[in-house]
């Protein structure tokens, strides 16, 4: 594991799609030691092709090939080893590889992070271009200094000791170098100067270690960059090798492991390598002989087709002791990450990969593995709560709540325009304070417009505020969530943002708390969309539709900013600039939250201007379907790259972290900031919620495994939410795991959580229910009127919060109304018990994508019936209309009638009746 030019250890994407046909490719340079002397021999390949060269005496090699998809470059020589990155383009001649000798890890030796950074080096022709943002440096004052090399870290340090080392020929003055270490991502330009630590020390090899300290040893724990400066007079300075050390960071057992694929699955070759982040690999070698496994470099392979017995290969793998290393396969049919670190709790079993990992002479295969959890009959949350008797209002408060002393309801002084009718009189009661709750905080500005508050006082936050006037919306409170829109829309004068090319066109409003919170441009856009599509309001949207518009073209202008600053094969290539985007940090930061609100507000305008006839529209869609593309590139990177997790079936599951450059879940880095929060409130799974992912797709199916059982229950992290007085049990008695099913499904801030909408999605209605009731009770206050707190439990943040009620009322409307694009659901989530003998469900005035829907639906299950009265839309006709009726037994349909006529357009094992071709006022009876 070496450099190479400075492109330190970054693992790289199997090339897909570069180029359609096969070219050829014409690579040349040179390959040198750290010291950048000519390594003569060294082995040249173009990983998972058969072409191989070897340097001259000088280190020159030059290598072509016909290939038809760019690869990596694999170079060796006697124990150095290092990839590059896939090249830019199929011709490449001036190339400078340093391979940098990394012996064996010993066991309790510290680690040097310098071959795990992208690192830049004075002169270098191919830094690595994310290196572009250790410039300037000279924010940190460095007027007369001169960059000899810098290291950017994906993850966070706490860099404890450098050792710069020169050739002999030509050495500074110990007062002439500068060390600075700084930020918690790349993006911060504050630093801390490292001291010397003692004087240079001469070296038997005829060089010269200079040494420095942190001169806050123990408290700084979060530095991502460090820069190496010199500002002396001498031209003839080179370059030094440097190796940097983090405190308490040594090297750990080194195990050997067993990886083995293919078990489950025959007919394709996994042609593959394994490479470390944070790690190191030994050589590799084959499973088992005969099996199809042919060696074609230290750490990349082909299998023929004539495999026998176990496929796979064994190595040995070094990680440090904080559990940081990562070891990544890549084959020819499928990628995973994992972390030797795990390999403590058993193998490492990934179904949707088909690989298996297990310590070498555990004796255990991975076909062994699988009987053996078969045997257990381990089940993930998930797969429990499936099982479980669904959630209810009276389920999820008795968990917290003595029922009996509960205070009554307030009587609203308004009433909502949607009303509903259900046999839980609470649900009923917290829907009625919907409106009055989500309005009162609101301020009138003019006749125009309205300042829609998350909370009491004036604050109208894009990023929040779009939640509430879309709940306004879906209730039928049209006018003011119009005005609340407007407040963006028609703004004299919108932001700016120095992350941004310009703000022609920009939606956040120029004022400090907005303009910090930048996500919320994609958010009001998105609003916008659905209340031209709840209302039909021609003449508004006539106006709002240039300015929306603008704000399209806008945002596809911000994105291609960013993308002609990085190459494409950057981990960050396809998304927005860093920006600042909540209240943790000031500073930008690259999220993918950001690049999903914004692409999820530019797809949804676009379709409504094109349906709308607008012109240019498009052009809008065919961006957003580029920039659809880009994510899912970097979303299989990240799903690569990122180690996976373990749940509760005994297997792991990829997961897709909440920012790039982030190979494990928030939770297992060394991050500084509120990893827990941001893991969960701008998790991932909003690829899925923007429709970059369908929310069928294995990944995201992975993914609510992951978040279910590492992120959503209060006895994973309930010291960080000590129960408040108010609450009736004890915390023990909560956090304790028979309380699984009624404490998990939401954390922290549930206004946030998107995982309750794709359940729905899925049709995963025991798992909707539970997140839906739990998140409720963990955000009320029924003392104060049935407000809701900011994050769960009252643990933080503020009073009374609207976001998160806003989010809690357009839940319950997706249970009984829900469109699905041009689709019309019906009652799709509703309980069970509700559909009881005897029981109604009704629902009156609710505005949707094609006009006012109304119905009521009564059980007399007791007599094998179920009947609803249904009034269809009448201002444009949806696709079709679901209506489910979810019966109390899970008995399916014998047979179904429409006004007294036999109908047979139903799905016994979805519960579904298929209205299509309706029109008027409409009864429906299901037999049984």
């Amino acid at each position: 594991m070496a450099r190479i030019a400075a492109l330190l250890m970054v693992t790289v994407l199997l090339a897909q799609g570069v180029w359609a046909s096969a070219a050829e490719v014409n690579y040349g340079g040179k390959v040198v030691d750290e010291y950048w002397r000519p390594i003569a021999g060294a082995r040249v390949a173009i990983i998972g092709t058969p072409v191989v060269v070897t340097a001259d005496s000088s280190g020159t090699f030059a290598v072509k090939g016909t290939l038809s998809a760019l690869r990596p470059l694999e170079f060796s020589a006697e124990g150095r080893f290092a990839r590059t990155l896939i090249p830019e383009s199929a011709n490449m001649r001036d190339m400078v590889v340093e391979l940098n000798a990394m012996a064996t890890p010993v066991e309790g030796q510290a680690v040097d992070l310098a071959p795990f950074g992208y690192a830049y080096r004075k002169g270098v022709a191919n830094n690595p271009s994310e290196t572009k943002w250790l410039l300037p440096y000279l924010k940190f004052g460095f007027n007369n200094c001169s960059l000899l090399c810098g290291f950017l870290w994906e993850e966070t340090h706490a860099l404890d000791r450098v050792e710069v080392e020169f050739p002999s020929v030509a050495l500074p003055d110990a007062k002439e170098l500068k060390m600075v270490s700084n930020g918690y991502h790349w993006w911060v330009n504050v630093g801390d100067i490292l001291a010397s630590a003692a004087q240079p020390i001469v070296t038997p090899r005829g060089t010269t270690i200079y040494t420095f300290q942190s001169v806050s040893k123990g408290s700084v724990k979060s530095e991502a960059k460090l820069y190496v400066t010199y500002n002396g007079a001498n031209p003839s300075i080179g370059v030094p090798v440097v190796r940097v050390y983090s405190e308490g960071k040594r090297w750990g057992k080194p195990q050997e492991v067993e990886i083995e694929w293919a078990f489950d699955r025959a007919g394709k070759a996994y042609d593959g390598r394994i490479e470390a982040y944070d790690g190191f690999v030994g050589k590799i070698a084959p499973l088992e002989g005969g099996n199809g496994i042919k060696l074609a470099g230290e750490h990349h392979w082909r299998e023929s087709a004539e495999s026998k017995g176990r496929r796979g290969i064994r190595t040995t793998v070094y990680g440090a002791a904080d559990r940081s290393a990562n070891i990544t396969v890549w084959t020819g049919c499928g990628t995973i990450t994992f972390a030797p670190a795990d390999l403590a709790n058993g193998p490492i079993l990934v179904p949707s990969m088909g690989v298996f990992i297990a310590l070498a002479g555990s004796g255990v295969t991975a076909r062994q593995f699988q009987e053996k959890l078969a045997t257990e009959k381990k089940e993930t949350i998930r797969q429990r709560v499936r099982k479980h008797a669904e959630q209810s209002w009276a389920g999820a408060m008795g968990t917290f709540y003595q029922l009996d002393k509960l205070p009554a309801f307030p009587v609203p002084p308004m009433e909502t325009p949607m009303q509903i009718d259900v046999p839980e009189k609470e649900l009923v009661a917290q829907w009625r304070l919907g409106a009055w709750h989500l309005t009162r905080h609101a301020k009138k500005i003019n006749d125009r417009m309205y300042g829609i508050s998350i909370w009491p006082g004036a604050c109208y936050l894009a990023i929040e505020s779009w939640q509430v006037i879309k709940a306004l919306d879906l209730m039928g409170m049209h006018e003011i969530a119009e005005k609340g829109l407007n407040y963006w829309i028609f703004a004299e004068e919108h932001g700016f943002n120095p992350a941004f090319s310009d703000n022609n066109g920009y939606l956040i409003r120029n004022e400090a708390y907005d303009m910090r919170h930048s996500v919320g441009h994609g958010n009001i856009m998105e609003t916008a969309a659905i209340h031209r599509r709840l209302t039909d309001n021609k003449s508004w949207f006539k106006e709002a539709a240039p300015i929306l518009k603008r704000a399209c073209e806008w945002t596809i202008r911000q994105r291609k900013y960013w993308n002609n600053q990085v190459a494409r094969e950057n981990w960050f290539y396809g998304l927005l600039p860093p920006v600042s985007t909540g209240d943790f940090s000031t500073e930008g930061q690259v999220f993918y939250i950001s690049s999903l609100a914004y692409y999820g507000g530019l797809k949804t305008v676009a379709e409504v201007l094109a349906a709308n006839g607008v012109d240019g529209a498009g052009e809008l869609l065919k961006e957003a379907g580029d920039w659809r593309r880009d994510l899912r590139v970097v979303a299989e990177r990240s799903a690569n790259l990122s180690r996976v997790v373990l749940t509760g079936d005994g297997t792991y599951r990829r997961y897709i972290p909440f920012e790039p450059y982030l190979r494990m879940p928030a939770w297992d880095s060394r991050m500084s900031m509120s990893r827990d929060w941001l893991e969960i409130n701008f998790s991932s799974l909003w690829f899925a919620k923007e429709g970059v992912y369908d929310v069928h797709e294995l990944i995201i199916q992975e993914m609510l495994d992951v978040v279910e059982e590492r992120m959503l229950k209060l006895n994973a992290f309930g010291d960080r939410n000590p129960a408040p007085a108010r609450l009736g049990p004890p915390l023990e008695k909560l956090a304790s795991e028979d309380a699984w099913f009624d404490t998990g499904g939401c954390f922290l801030q549930v206004g946030w959580h998107s995982h309750p909408g794709l359940y729905l999605i899925s049709d995963d209605i025991p798992l909707f229910l539970r997140a839906m009731y739990n998140s409720y009770a963990a955000d009320i206050v029924p003392a104060q009127g049935y407000i809701f707190y900011e994050h769960t439990f009252g643990s933080a943040g503020a009073l009374d919060k609207t976001f998160e009620e806003a989010a809690f009322l357009e839940r319950v409307r997706m249970m009984l109304v829900m469109e699905d694009d041009n689709l019309l659901w019906l009652a799709r989530a509703t309980p069970r018990v509700w559909l009881n003998q005897g029981q109604k469900i009704g629902v009156k005035n609710a505005p949707t994508f094609f006009g006012t829907l109304s119905y009521e639906i009564v059980s007399d299950v007791d007599n094998g019936h179920i009947t609803a009265t249904v009034q269809i839309p009448s201002r444009s006709a949806p696709e079709s209309v679901f209506l489910r009726f979810r019966h109390p037994k899970s008995a399916s349909i014998k047979s179904a009638e429409v006004n007294g006529k036999p109908w047979t357009d139903f799905d016994k094992e979805k519960e579904t009746i298929c209205l299509k071709g309706l029109s008027g006022q409409i009864i429906v009876k299901a037999n049984y």
